[in-house]
């Protein structure tokens, strides 16, 4: 997704397996990437946050960002 020029906000992604009422193993990663060029003008790609165990195995991440392209 892209935030535009000029513009902010804040982004949340989270799971929520473990603390369903039928439970799952299932043990989530999550992470946010910067898409950026570097001076070369190649395409690079930074790790802005990343989480994998904010309630038990299930993830969660916030994070206020600015302009640029990002990848989850």
């Amino acid at each position: 997704f892209q935030v535009p020029a000029g513009r902010s906000g804040v982004f949340t992604a989270e799971t929520v397996a473990e603390r369903m009422m039928n439970s799952s193993d299932l043990d989530t990663h999550i992470t946010l990437l910067q898409e950026y060029l570097d001076e070369q003008g190649r395409r690079r790609v930074r790790v802005i946050a990343s989480n994998d165990d904010y309630f038990s195995n299930d993830s969660f991440l916030k994070v206020e960002l600015t302009a640029g392209l990002y990848h989850v």
